[in-house]
């Protein structure tokens, strides 16, 4: 009748995964103490681990039955029924322990969190206040009370309380953890990665803080930090998704493409419906120039997500390549009726006729359709640049800077001419004819983003008025949040500034969606050394260089370069 006894054997046919003799032990326990509803606890745990739902729940609720005036039956359930999803049998569950227990605290923080996870917030809220009225200093409250305060971006806020609570607590990792996402949010990246890393050293199996702190080293181009640590996270969960994917991507930074390979491979195999898993195959394979192979693997993708434009894209770079352009062009038109009511989408597919069309050399269809994504969705930068290479590369930049003055005449109000003559201007190095043009389209819409920016990196590169390129940079990235050349200008604002991790951070979303970008690649290379971070800044010095050895700041590149290796 020794429960204890028996759970050590119980723990020794663990080890030797032998579930029969498991399961015999467990009904021996709950036959020979029928009165202890810790038994059939601990029998339910075990049905529960076999995905066996049905017998785990008559376990849990023999237990009540057993001992209806004890605490823990009730909380057990609640605990399974919130896990199989069953929120309003695991509330009624919660309701019956506090009644049994009206003023225990435990219970009530319990419950709370339970609203918080179904996103009840304002419940969740008022039972915290209720604790805290009466007893104001109790920790996993105020714990909880700080995770909504960070949920809700009130970081300060949030800060403060989890500073008293690390003063408190200070081998706690959980307060470490959610600093560093209130660091994050604050954009304070450095001091995110000191705060995550001691809640790791607190409790080196602390899942959460290894992923964030993998995602952060990923998202640096720190690709060895971040593939050990998600390694490690791996060695935790081994059924992680995101897990799998950061190291995968970190091998690809590493250029280990066969270890990449390898766990891309895992995760199709484990998780067959998600298509980021071919998408990345798929750009891995591209890489490799195995053209065929890599659009099997986007078609996969694509079928499984057809909304998706980052594979879209790459399904019809992948066809141009091949000179597939009638396979180009029907995956185009597909797509417009795929993003019938998203104008941002439809003029991206747009573009991407244009540049079928400038690849087959048919510069007024080209022509025609970097209109058409102009007219569907002003705001969009690629196709006024696009258009202005176009006009200089047919020698007619006159005739195009007459058309446009000719529509200004009949609609003085429209940005968008304007926004073509800066482009086409930018083009030949006509800065300051560029930046009147850009002032004359903000002048008639303060928040056109496309002249937004365009001024703004004008003004870096060639005046001292920092703060209004500063501001002009964030107008922005407001209207286009992820544009990666947004991205860059409000970057060189914040370099400009003196906010060097903040401007990293830019550079290195802008690098997500064009990483063999050399400019953006030199950008976050001073960037780093400015910050300094010297191998970073090597890394990303050499990469621009290896991208393209003569763009305008190269030698500057070179440069610094020589100087950080010695």
């Amino acid at each position: 009748k020794a429960l204890t006894v028996r759970l050590i054997l119980i723990g020794f046919y663990d080890k030797q995964k032998n579930v029969k003799k498991i399961e015999f032990q467990l009904n021996e326990a709950v036959k020979n103490t029928p009165k202890n509803p810790e038994a059939y606890i601990l029998s339910g745990n075990f049905y529960l681990t076999q995905e066996k739902t049905d017998l785990a729940e008559k376990k849990y609720l023999k237990a009540i039955q057993v001992a209806p005036s004890l605490l823990k039956p009730y909380l057990v359930t609640a605990r399974f029924y919130d896990q199989s999803n069953q929120k309003k049998k695991s509330l009624e569950m919660y309701d019956k322990a506090l009644s049994l227990e009206p003023e225990n605290v435990a219970v009530k923080n319990t419950i709370a969190r339970f609203h918080y996870k179904h996103k009840d917030i304002d419940q969740s809220k008022e039972i915290i206040s209720n604790i805290l009225s009466k007893r104001p200093k109790y920790p996993p409250t105020r714990m909880l009370r700080s995770e909504i305060l960070v949920s809700e971006k009130k970081f300060t806020e949030a800060l403060q309380l989890l500073d008293e609570l690390e003063k408190e607590e200070p081998n706690a990792p959980r307060p470490r953890y959610f600093k560093g996402l209130c660091f994050i949010g604050n954009k304070r990246i450095d001091q995110a990665k000191v705060s995550i890393s001691k809640a790791v050293e607190l409790n080196p199996r602390y899942f959460k803080a290894r992923m964030l702190l993998s995602d952060l080293y990923l998202n640096e181009r720190s690709f060895d930090l971040a593939r050990d640590e998600s390694t490690t996270a791996l060695k935790l969960n081994p059924r992680d998704y995101r897990a799998r994917i950061i190291r995968a991507n970190s091998s690809i930074g590493l250029r280990k493409l066969a270890d990449a390979e390898k766990d891309y491979l895992v995760l199709i195999k484990a998780y067959p419906d998600k298509p980021e898993s071919y998408y990345q195959l798929g750009l891995l394979k591209s890489a490799l120039k195995e053209y065929d192979t890599a659009i099997d693997y986007l078609n996969t993708a694509y079928q499984k997500n057809n909304k998706l434009i980052d594979v879209f894209s790459q399904l019809v770079k992948n066809h141009l390549l091949k000179k597939e352009f009638n396979a180009a062009f029907d995956l185009c038109e597909k797509q417009k009726e795929i993003y019938v009511d998203q104008k941002p989408l439809i003029a991206v597919v747009h573009n991407m006729v244009a540049r079928i069309y400038l690849i087959q050399k048919k510069m007024d269809k080209a022509k025609d359709s970097l209109n058409k994504a102009i007219s569907v969705y002003p705001d969009y930068l690629k196709p006024y640049e696009t258009l202005a290479k176009i006009f200089l590369s047919e020698k007619n930049k006159e005739k195009a800077i007459e058309q446009y003055h000719a529509i200004l005449e009949k609609n003085p109000k429209l940005p968008s001419p304007h926004m073509i003559l800066g482009s086409i201007y930018d083009s030949e190095k006509n800065y300051e004819k560029a930046a009147d043009h850009y002032k004359k389209a903000l002048d008639i819409n303060p928040e056109f983003a496309p002249a937004a920016n365009n001024l703004s990196y004008h003004l870096l590169q060639r005046t001292d008025k920092i703060d209004e390129a500063l501001r002009l940079a964030h107008i922005a990235k407001e209207k286009l949040p992820e544009d990666p050349g947004v991205m860059d200008t409000l970057g060189m604002a914040y370099y400009k500034k003196g906010f060097y991790g903040n401007a990293a951070n830019q550079f290195l979303d802008s690098l997500k969606k064009i990483p063999d970008n050399p400019i953006v690649n030199y950008h976050l290379g001073i960037a780093y050394s400015k910050k300094g971070n010297k191998k970073l800044a090597i890394y990303a010095l050499k990469r621009a260089l290896e991208l393209n050895d003569s763009f305008e700041e190269a030698e500057h590149a070179r440069q610094l370069l020589a100087e950080l290796k010695k």
